[in-house]
């Protein structure tokens, strides 16, 4: 969860509250909504609707600056992300909803698949997996 706070802060969110603040201040975090999320080594993350929604801001960004527009990779993760955004703004106000709709995992795990997948894109623009390497040999196995 620390890597999420680093991230917000790095992209100038502040304040993790849905209440309005002055620029530049800082809110005191909002009561877990749960006391443990059952999983070891995963906190609760008491403004997760907020930071989720940074997060998948953020991989759309990444996504339309660093991936070719027509790549399977983008165009997944683009209807993927852009339909867990959606859900998010549906329900901002209640957690269990948004999890029950997403349908993978607790909002904690969401913020850390989120993390993961801003880490894979800068990777997978690198590699370019979709395009066509001429000359490469696909090794064909006939079983007996």
């Amino acid at each position: 969860m620390q890597r999420s706070l680093r991230l917000l802060t790095t992209i100038g969110v502040r304040s993790f509250s849905s209440t309005a603040a002055p620029k530049g201040t800082s809110l005191p975090p909002k009561k877990p909504v749960k006391e443990t999320t059952g999983l070891v080594g995963v906190p609760v993350v008491p403004n997760a609707v907020p930071i989720l929604k940074a997060l998948y801001e953020r991989t759309l960004s990444d996504l339309s600056n660093q991936i070719d527009a027509g790549s399977p990779y983008r165009i997944d993760v683009e209807a993927i992300t852009r339909h867990r955004l959606q859900i998010l703004q549906q329900h901002e106000s209640d957690i269990e909803a948004i999890e029950t709709k997403i349908d993978c995992g607790q909002i904690e795990e969401l913020i850390m698949q989120a993390e993961d997948e801003l880490e894979l894109i800068p990777v997978m623009a690198s590699w370019k997996p979709w395009e066509d390497v001429p000359d490469r040999e696909i090794p064909f196995f006939i079983q007996k």
